[in-house]
């Protein structure tokens, strides 16, 4: 096989690589190791079917399936009860913090949320802007529920449940 062609093929398939490496977890592997498993495989399917190497969209697809399960076989054999004894005890959260879903705020998001909760500061008495702070860090007091619901006006954009899409 000529190196142009593994070559070609590869940057062809990369991308399913690096949605791989963020989607599967396996442990003492970096994204060096998975690239290093997707190159395998790719020989090894471009030496099984030398057609796939003129089309790029057959060879996706016999790569994401073939790449895929060869991940999926190491996950299960990683996770089989008779291996336990070789696994880690201990995962560093920021090795594996790409995986975990964030259920925060993105950026301008909070900017906007800020400017709202500062508008409607602007408006308030200087004991209502105390039974603000009070809202906010999750306290109870006479009058929350009518400050919920002044506050539910000016944040209207944030409510899971007003979904005009």
């Amino acid at each position: 096989m000529q190196q142009e062609v593994f070559v070609h093929a590869y940057e062809v398939v990369r991308p399913i690589v690096l949605k791989a490496f963020r989607q599967y977890f396996i442990q003492l592997w970096d994204q060096a190791d998975m690239e290093q498993e997707a190159m395998m495989t790719l020989y090894q399917l471009l030496n099984k079917f030398p057609e796939l190497e003129g089309d790029d969209d057959k060879l996706r697809r016999y790569f994401k399936t073939k790449f895929r399960n060869r991940l999926n076989d190491e996950v299960r054999r990683q996770e089989s009860v008779k291996r336990q004894i070789n696994r880690q005890c201990y995962v560093e959260i920021s090795d594996i913090a790409f995986c975990l879903p964030d259920k925060g705020l993105d950026t301008v998001d909070r900017i906007v949320y800020d400017q709202q909760i500062k508008a409607f500061r602007n408006q308030l008495s200087a004991e209502d802007s105390a039974k603000l702070d009070r809202l906010l860090a999750g306290e109870c007091f006479r009058g929350r529920k009518k400050m919920i619901r002044e506050l539910r006006f000016w944040m209207v954009d944030f409510d899971p449940y007003n979904e005009e899409d």
